[in-house]
């Protein structure tokens, strides 16, 4: 045989051995990447869903597995715009939102103790007021239209 022969068949199976590692390797890339989409809260979350990573964001990772909407959602991802902008990570996001969030309906979690309830109250309640303060700029006012001066 000649040498090109040989530069030939060492080529072919050069290739037929590396291409199954290649394709392996691209598709572990696109796995692992689903979950770097997420705020570090909730990649701890979706990597690996129990009481302790889950705790602080099971509400919101329900919902949005439920209704995968821009306005719900777009504060669990690092790069919302590009999220929801291509369907191929929208889709492969709401598929991670919807594992974790029936991981998280077989968790049980600790009783919250109540003062911090009373707490998680207040803050709410100074949200409110601060909003209620705003005047003009909350939407939920009930202010009369401006009064119109007299000359």
């Amino acid at each position: 045989m000649s040498c090109i022969k040989y530069s030939a068949i060492g080529a072919i199976g050069f290739c037929i051995s590396v291409l199954p590692h290649v394709t392996h390797a691209q598709s572990t890339e696109v796995s692992s990447g689903d979950t770097a989409l997420f705020v570090p809260m909730v990649h701890e979350c979706v990597e690996m869903p129990n009481a302790e990573t889950c705790g602080k964001v099971r509400a919101v990772v329900t919902e949005c597995a439920e209704e995968f909407e821009r306005a719900l959602c777009d504060v669990l991802f690092t790069e919302p715009d590009e999220v929801f902008d291509r369907p191929e990570m929208s889709a492969s996001a709401q598929e991670s939102l919807t594992e974790t969030s029936e991981a998280i309906a077989e968790m049980t979690f600790e009783d919250v103790n109540e003062d911090e309830i009373e707490g998680i109250i207040e803050v709410s309640r100074a949200d409110a007021e601060r909003t209620m303060l705003r005047g003009d700029a909350n939407p939920m006012s009930h202010s009369g239209p401006p009064s119109v001066e007299e000359d």
